[in-house]
């Protein structure tokens, strides 16, 4: 209605972007930006990151595509400067880190496992935290930084100088393009050596970000093309490490998180799942998870997203399935509940992996929970990290190829009730002694990737 007042209105356009990615449109949440981005002359640098995000939801951009549009946003923002000089360092390595995310989020199940580990090696830390928002997690980060600033509001030139002033020798920046970033910090060469790791499943488009942490599953040999960073693939073969309960350590062995057995031994019927947050559910994966159903009789598909408790857009979404033969009967829609984390998948037999941009830490919860998980190897970092976390549990049987086998390996799932038992009582175990959950050796990896190769490509 604002638009039809005011066609050309970036509050409007930037705003049904982000409802139309959010209900799982993104090729029209994408086209939506791109008519802010017009109006505004590609000026606003956090309206183009909403853009660089919503593509990593859409099938209709090839990664080549999704790479130039973030080498745009370097060419857009990032100075025309020299390599700055830098004083010695006295010997202990400074690492600085700048995100919004200290805090209870999900960036902290990766975040705060190597920030604790950096500090107990001796590392100099110093947090930029890029909100105003603390909690209990925040405290754990504090705790160990040697120095903490709130930037939130501060302008990047002084916060530039800030991180000049404490030395820092290594900038991290865990944040990409989401919500918060501070690229043009980075954009300005605010440290000797800059990498980002974690947050955005892509490039940064920035010429002065040194260096991507990844791993050899989610970017093999072959993507450099896609970076305008250096990629330092981990040796373990996982980008990161995961801490399960990270908010919550005291809880860890309460019998509430125990692994329990497949619901359908109790209720008579599979249940397929994903707490993903619905911008992840493309046409595509509709379609898909609705011939599933269609060739799993009485089964059905339990979503648990944000937006899900509006009336409206339960409905918008159920119509969805609909138009593919599957009923509201089928489905139990419920909205996102973080007293529910980790529980809920009590009630889901098999968890299905969206497409194209896969799960990230819901993944790591239901893993640990016991679920099995259906996943499509996609073409790029963003559909690649449920097979990366399938072959880390030496299931290479859960990753699919294409869609018919996608398919194919849900429906044998489902027909296979001993299999379903087994993940549960075994799988746990499996992960707690993968690289997945070795902090020690993740932090040991990261710590001389720091020590060594960053340092000296940098001289």
């Amino acid at each position: 209605e604002a638009l039809k007042i005011d066609p050309a209105s970036v509050s409007a356009l930037n705003n049904l972007g982000n409802a139309l990615k959010n209900s799982g449109q993104a090729t029209k949440a994408a086209q939506s930006y791109e008519r802010a981005l017009e109006a505004t002359n590609w000026a606003q640098p956090m309206l183009v990151s909403n853009y660089l995000l919503t593509l990593q939801y859409s099938a209709d951009f090839t990664a080549e595509k999704k790479a130039e549009q973030h080498f745009k946003y370097g060419e857009l923002f990032s100075p025309k400067i020299e390599r700055k000089s830098w004083p010695s360092s006295d010997g202990t390595m400074s690492v600085g880190i700048v995100s919004p995310d200290f805090i209870n989020h999900s960036v902290s199940y990766f975040l705060l496992p190597l920030y604790e580990g950096l500090a107990a090696a001796g590392i100099r830390l110093v947090g930029y935290n890029n909100s105003t928002r603390e909690d209990h997690v925040t405290e754990m980060y504090k705790a160990k930084a040697d120095r903490w600033h709130t930037v939130r509001g501060v302008d990047d030139a002084a916060l530039i100088q800030r991180i000049a002033d404490d030395g820092i020798d290594v900038l991290i920046d865990p944040s990409g393009h989401t919500s918060g970033n501070r690229l043009p910090v980075f954009a300005s060469r605010a440290a000797p050596v800059q990498l980002t790791w974690l947050g955005h499943p892509n490039t940064t488009g920035l010429p002065e970000m040194d260096w991507r942490v990844t791993d050899a599953i989610c970017d093999p040999e072959g993507t450099e093309r896609l970076y305008s960073e250096r990629l330092h693939r981990m040796p373990l073969g996982n980008f990161c490490v995961y801490r399960p309960l990270v908010a919550r350590p005291d809880q860890l062995g309460h019998e509430a998180f125990d692994t329990k057995s497949p619901p359908n031994e109790g209720n008579g019927y599979i249940t397929f799942g994903s707490c993903n947050n619905l911008g992840k559910f493309s046409d595509s994966v509709v379609k898909t998870w609705s011939e599933i159903l269609n060739k799993v009789p009485s089964s059905k598909l339990l979503v648990e997203a944000p937006g899900l408790g509006q009336k409206e857009f339960k409905k918008f979404f159920s119509d969805r399935f609909k138009a593919q033969g599957v009923g509201p009967d089928r489905l139990d829609l419920r909205d996102r509940d973080p007293a529910k984390q980790y529980v809920i998948y009590h009630e889901i037999d098999i968890a299905l992996d969206p497409f194209p941009c896969a799960g990230g830490t819901t993944s790591f919860d239901l893993l640990w929970m016991g679920v099995p998980m259906v996943t499509l190897r996609g073409d790029a970092f963003v559909g690649r990290m449920g097979s990366m976390l399938a072959l880390q549990l030496d299931e290479p049987s859960w990753v699919a190829e294409d869609l018919e086998q996608y398919i194919d390996i849900a429906v044998a799932l489902a027909s296979s009730p001993e299999k379903l038992r087994s993940t549960r009582q075994h799988q746990r175990e499996k992960m707690v002694a993968s690289p997945l959950l070795d902090e020690k050796r993740f932090v040991a990896e990261f710590l001389d990737f720091l020590s060594h190769r960053i340092t000296t490509a940098s001289q």
